[in-house]
């Protein structure tokens, strides 16, 4: 989906009808109109201008007219920061303002919960930085009762996660250079609230950066992201709105841009169709589900080798579908058909997609009440796991629930106890 010149000319209305009336902004849309190339997204995106006025508004409010007619900036800025991302252990802030309504409910949120960030963030290595935006804008807003000031104090330990939005530092990329010390974080990266505290009158609020896989534990169950060696697109914005609960919007969202673009933008049209499975499966719509879940199979057949893995991501969450439909066997045919292309692709066993595979077999299986089958996926599961997760991981708490489902069912009860624990020990932990 590279940029053409309708996407630049919408991007070029919006702006122009926001700014219709100041000459400053008028010129900075013909200079736009006139230089801009997709290595320059970061550097007009940084500027002070209502192009990062406008498209920060629309993102905030969720206002999807705008936010397609900006999609290629988006896509642009996205593709320079996977491009400067490096693994790497930093320490960042954030001097903010907000709205004290919007404060008391993020500390309403307890420690360990996890937010995700619906606009990109920016963020300097300097804490000095952070701190004088904020004591700039208290001085000239001495009145104003509504707002609280807060630093965000952001710690990124990249041995924690395996898989992140992308973040970089921006300053040799920046409208400002290297006087911020700036660090740009990708739309949609999700933290987990380490602590909130007061001191000298501003509120800090510890984040961690964590893992888009291990933010929430019905993740563990599926395999919903496409592991597409594709830029991301627009589609994530509905991801988004989705994992926010918003799934009105989400869908309105999936099917504007179906609407929109050409099934060739094939990893925009497999987000979306997974999108839709995901929301509809949540809704327990499930032959919905399903529908979704299909067609997103046959886009992807037109594009990639049928033992691509993304198709057993597909199959995964087919199989998700098919156990609470209650129809057990087709369940067990869509695992089983993505743990055969996750071994093809891993070329064996010892990975963490086959494990949770496992695990959804071993569910299945203990469903149907074949608990030998069941224990014997488990432990399969638990092996692997032994092998490539630290012991305190939280996919360990699902093989050892299963593990104790099975025992209790069996009337061993002191082994079930034993497996509870285990489990019960590591999800507390995960919620710390």
């Amino acid at each position: 989906m590279d940029m053409i010149v309708d996407d630049k000319q919408e991007l070029v209305d919006c702006w122009k009808i926001n700014y219709r009336n100041n000459e400053s902004e008028l010129r900075k849309i013909e200079e736009f109109i006139e230089t801009y190339n997709s290595n320059d997204a970061i550097r007009w995106y940084t500027r002070d201008s209502g192009l990062y006025r406008i498209l920060n508004a629309a993102l905030r409010n969720e206002n999807l007219d705008v936010i397609i007619a900006f999609r290629f900036l988006i896509k642009d800025i996205y593709k320079q920061l996977r491009d400067e991302y490096k693994k790497e252990d930093i320490h960042v802030y954030r001097g903010q303002m907000l709205a004290k309504t919007e404060f008391e409910q993020m500390k309403s949120n307890t420690i360990g919960q996890y937010i995700s960030m619906n606009t990109f963030l920016s963020a300097s290595k300097s804490k000095n930085v952070a701190l004088q935006f904020i004591s700039s804008f208290v001085d000239g807003h001495t009145n104003n009762s509504a707002l609280q000031s807060v630093l965000f104090d952001i710690e990124i330990d990249h041995n924690h996660f395996e898989s992140v939005k992308p973040y970089a530092s921006i300053s040799h990329l920046s409208f400002f250079g290297n006087s911020e010390e700036e660090v740009l974080f990708m739309l949609g990266t999700i933290f987990k609230i380490r602590n909130i505290r007061q001191d000298n009158g501003i509120w800090t609020v510890q984040l961690q950066l964590c893992d888009e896989n291990d933010h929430s534990l019905k993740e563990i169950y599926s395999y919903k992201k496409n592991n597409l060696d594709e830029q991301t697109d627009l589609a994530d914005i509905a991801w988004l709105l989705h994992e926010l609960n918003q799934n009105d919007k989400a869908e309105h969202y999936c099917n504007r841009l179906l609407n929109t673009f050409s099934v060739n933008d094939k990893c925009l049209f497999i987000k979306c169709y997974q999108t839709l499975g995901s929301i509809n499966s949540d809704k327990c719509n499930y032959d919905l589900a399903i529908h979704y879940y299909q067609k997103q199979i046959e886009v992807q057949l037109n594009f990639y080798n049928k033992n691509h893995v993304s198709f057993a991501a597909v199959y995964t969450n087919l199989g998700l579908v098919y156990t609470a439909k209650g129809n057990l066997d087709l369940a067990i045919k869509q695992y089983e058909k993505a743990l055969e292309i996750f071994i093809l692709n891993y070329g064996n066993e010892n990975h963490k997609n086959v494990a949770t595979t496992y695990n959804n077999l071993g569910l299945v299986y203990a469903k149907q009440q074949n608990y030998e089958l069941a224990l014997a996926n488990h432990q399969k599961a638990l092996k692997i796991n032994e092998q490539i997760l630290p012991k305190d991981h939280p996919s360990f708490a699902i093989t050892y629930s299963g593990i104790a489902g099975i025992y209790f069912r069996n009337n061993d009860y002191d082994r079930a106890i034993h497996y509870y624990e285990n489990s019960l020990t590591i999800l507390t932990k995960s919620l710390t």
